[in-house]
């Protein structure tokens, strides 16, 4: 079977990829790609790939990254970027690594020689085999990881627990221990012991700050007290000595 496919349609390039050889019963499976140079609308663009992208349209449905990527090896031993697909995945843009690499495919596209094409991930009946193990893993290995998870959690909860028990015993700066009685030995039990102990601690060092404000507070009046009575003191002090000095001026000062 010989493919006869134009040039060009309307600025494209077909591509005819080989899904399928012939065989001694059938023909050979062709689907036909169709690839130009990428060209932006966008005013004032500063994308700098423009040059080294190529715009390609009617891509199969089992297209991804890794069968782009063996594409652009096939025409022209070119290098692959990146590949962005749009939504439905039935187009998308092929940024190569630079525009040497951009004119060698579309030059090697031109001459429609078959792309061989096989799907890169399954497809078909072995696809949703696998979506289906995914959803519904085997039995053994579903409860090893089970077991795993479990072994995990109740070693983690019982470094906790330990860790809230030595915190509980430790002794404070007031001397007090909180020991975890024997009906308290549950990670709950001990963090609601622990929670009574942190609100007894918390409400005497509060009584203590206000002891201390209040004491600072008298220190603070009595201060005040004694230096106004120094005060009247030296006031009481300066007056008697002028006293003194106008009795001596006018010579009535009799000490005795």
């Amino acid at each position: 079977m010989t493919l006869e496919l134009p040039d060009q349609i309307n600025g494209f390039i077909p591509i005819p990829l080989l899904v399928r050889e012939s065989t001694s019963d059938t023909e050979p499976v062709y689907h036909i790609l169709y690839a130009k140079k990428h060209q932006t609308h966008k005013t004032g663009s500063t994308d700098n790939t423009t040059d080294r992208t190529i715009f390609i349209t009617n891509l199969p449905v089992d297209a991804s990254h890794s069968s782009i990527k063996s594409l652009c090896h096939f025409l022209g031993n070119t290098i692959l970027e990146s590949f962005i697909p749009e939504k439905n995945y039935n187009r998308g843009l092929v940024v190569l690594v630079d525009k040497a690499s951009c004119s060698r495919f579309l030059t090697k596209a031109k001459q429609q020689n078959p792309v061989p094409w096989s799907p890169q991930e399954p497809t078909g009946s072995e696809a949703y085999y696998l979506k289906n193990r995914i959803k519904y893993p085997d039995e053994g290995e579903l409860q090893h990881e089970v077991d795993t998870y479990m072994e995990e959690f109740a070693q983690a909860e019982e470094t906790k627990r330990q860790q809230v028990v030595d915190k509980l015993n430790l002794v404070d700066e007031d001397g007090f221990t909180m020991v975890v009685g024997s009906k308290r030995k549950s990670l709950a039990g001990i963090a609601t012991a622990q929670k009574a102990t942190e609100q007894f601690v918390a409400e005497q060092s509060a009584k203590k700050k206000r002891k201390k404000e209040k004491a600072d507070f008298y220190r603070f009046q009595i201060r005040e007290q004694k230096k106004t009575e120094m005060n009247d003191l030296l006031r009481r002090f300066q007056q008697d000595k002028l006293k003194v000095k106008e009795l001596k001026e006018r010579k009535r000062f009799k000490p005795y």
